[in-house]
């Protein structure tokens, strides 16, 4: 897929990333739309499936019915966002969308593994805290919420990692985790810097768009602690999970569209990082050979 887009490999600062992107999804979001919309749709709806079906375990009795219904569809969720990212990646690489969801998946299962890591740290974080007597649930709280924003900076670098191991096809995931872990990490603040300007820009409009969900959610939540604490009848309509369903699911919609834009962003992030580190690569050898040549 051909679209009207600047130069990649340029040096830009932090802003000029996120402005390239934002003219690159400006100037070709008709294609953009009309290329990934059906993929968009049905992670949507399956999205908004598993809330519904969520907020109906919640209000109803739990069974393993319900529960097994619950785990089915979220995985089908899962599904649907792996070919809606694959999807759009297909924009950037030019590969076939299969291969792309090969490479989704591969990413997918580095990620779990380096969540069930988070996981065994925390666990391992509570359980000195358990064993040095320390009662004090702000303590827990504190050391808790340090430990997750290390981990979140530590992974940071890996946004560069995905996007090199999707725009190069000879890359090996086994062979780019740490190799150019270490480039991303010589640019972490960049990187940060970067996202935390993106994600800035994607949060606003995120509140905006998810107003009504927010609103349906709330009233959901009121209902039940009326119904659970107070003994009141539920004031919810009959069709109100319908209603759930189709609100979350155009929510989550715009969302997709919304949240392309950081993509994007990632996209001439790579391409300033690679050719920032071309040219100090360069700059390192000439200076090498200059001084090889006055010895």
């Amino acid at each position: 897929m051909k679209l009207k887009q600047e130069q990649l490999d340029k040096s830009r600062s932090n802003v000029s990333c996120i402005s390239a992107a934002h003219r690159m999804l400006y100037d070709n979001i008709k294609a953009i739309f009309k290329y990934t919309w059906p993929f968009a749709a049905v992670y949507a709806i399956l999205a908004a499936l598993f809330y519904t079906v969520r907020a109906y375990v919640v209000a109803e009795d739990v069974t393993m019915i319900t529960l097994v219904g619950l785990g089915v569809v979220g995985i089908l969720a899962l599904c649907g966002e792996i070919a809606y990212y694959s999807r759009v990646m297909s924009i950037f690489d030019n590969q076939p969308m299969r291969w792309n969801v090969v490479r989704s998946v591969r990413m997918l299962v580095f990620y779990v593994c380096i969540v069930i890591v988070a996981l065994l740290l925390f666990a391992i974080l509570n359980f000195i805290l358990y064993t040095a007597s320390c009662t004090d649930t702000l303590v827990f709280i504190i050391a808790n919420l340090v430990l997750c924003l290390l981990i979140v900076l530590l992974l940071l670098p890996y946004v560069y990692v995905s996007m090199k191991y999707y725009m190069e096809p000879d890359s090996k995931l086994t062979k780019i985790i740490f190799r150019s872990y270490k480039t991303g990490l010589r640019y972490w603040l960049t990187i940060f810097t970067i996202m935390l300007l993106t994600f800035l820009c994607v949060f606003a409009l995120a509140i905006i768009i998810s107003i009504p969900m927010d609103i349906l959610t709330v009233a959901q939540a009121i209902s039940l602690y009326g119904v659970n604490y107070l003994g009141d009848p539920s004031g919810l309509p009959t069709n109100f999970l319908i209603l759930m369903l189709v609100v979350y699911s155009l929510t989550f919609f715009i969302f997709m569209y919304v949240n392309i834009f950081v993509v994007f962003v990632c996209y001439y992030m790579y391409g300033n990082i690679k050719t920032r580190d071309k040219e100090r690569k360069e700059y390192l050898k000439g200076k090498n050979e200059m001084v090889g040549n006055v010895i």
